[in-house]
């Protein structure tokens, strides 16, 4: 028995160990969570998450500030925080949140912009977008599975599947497969032209999303976990280029993005929380993507401080 206790004792001194070592090592430091903890350090009023559309500048643009800076020039002195990366999606926000709840902090606001492309197959099965080192770090980060967590993510990469695997998954369009995804995303699509721009679109804005969806599970989880908090959670849905999607599909474009846009308003009403639709609100003029070749969510000067000016209404009211 003493045998026993002694091999149970070296044990957790070895994860005790492990856990300092790795944790305090800065290539398993996660960049997001060390910017959580300076904003809970210097009490950040706003906590602005988000994809690359908020950080998006056009060449043309004479105002160079991106969303957030927008919106802390209209806001001070209240202060705003930005954690963003490109692909970033809400199961990360969920991470996140989760994260700073666990260090207890509560901002006066969270803003989480709702991309309804990252609804999309060809993005929420992406093995690359995952950031499963990302999330394990944060719903593990002061746990004794830390260090495993963080040194199994660094190291293995995606483990939803394979990228073989994610280019046979279906695409389905009016309850129909219409091939799979590598059919909609290989070395040919490299040429422009107007047929591809048109499967692009398919991809990207016209599935049929659940409410089972995980994203939207972990837009409701964000919703619920700050219910009966002092932070307020403002969701907003994206603009989608729709005039871009109805020359190609007609009126069958907006009406998706409409019905998919429902089902988040839906979802996120049971948890009362407050949501913007901003998603059929722009005309294409005040979006940016032309010299990125295929349709995207990215502004210009314009449509970001519409988007921005949306923001601070609400939150000024």
């Amino acid at each position: 028995m003493r045998h026993f206790f002694l091999t149970l004792l070296l044990f957790l001194l070895i994860v005790i160990f492990l856990q300092f070592l790795i944790g305090s090592t800065p290539f398993f430091e996660q960049a997001d969570l060390k910017k959580i903890d300076t904003f809970a350090h210097s009490k950040i009023d706003i906590v602005y998450f988000g994809d690359s559309v908020i950080g998006h500048i056009a060449n043309s643009d004479k105002n160079k500030n991106t969303m957030p800076q927008l919106l802390q020039n209209k806001l001070f002195p209240l202060s705003v925080g930005t954690i963003d990366h490109g692909s970033y999606s809400t199961i990360v926000y969920d991470a996140f949140t989760t994260y700073m709840q666990k260090t207890k902090y509560y901002p006066h606001y969270i803003i989480v912009p709702i991309n309804l492309r990252s609804f999309s197959p060809d993005w929420e099965y992406f093995p690359p977008f995952q950031f499963e080192q990302e999330i394990g770090s944060a719903t593990t980060k002061d746990s004794l599975l830390y260090p495993f967590a963080s040194f199994i993510s660094a190291y293995k990469g995606s483990i939803s599947m394979t990228l073989d695997q994610f280019k046979r998954l279906p695409v389905v369009y009016e309850n129909k497969k219409v091939g799979i995804i590598g059919d909609f995303d290989n070395p040919t699509f490299l040429e422009y032209s107007e047929k591809h721009q048109k499967e692009k679109m398919l991809l990207y804005y016209l599935y049929t999303l659940s409410k089972k969806d995980a994203y939207i599970q972990s837009l409701q989880h964000i919703a619920q976990k700050y219910s009966h908090t002092k932070t307020h959670v403002l969701f907003y849905i994206t603009p989608v280029d729709y005039q871009t999607g109805e020359k190609y599909f007609d009126k069958t474009f907006t009406n998706q993005v409409r019905k998919n846009a429902a089902v988040i308003l839906n979802a996120l009403s049971e948890k009362h929380a407050l949501v913007l639709d901003l998603s059929l609100s722009l005309p294409h003029d005040d979006f940016d993507w032309k010299n990125e070749v295929y349709i995207n969510e990215h502004l210009n000067q314009t449509g970001r401080e519409f988007v921005v000016n949306q923001l601070f209404k609400q939150i000024t009211q």
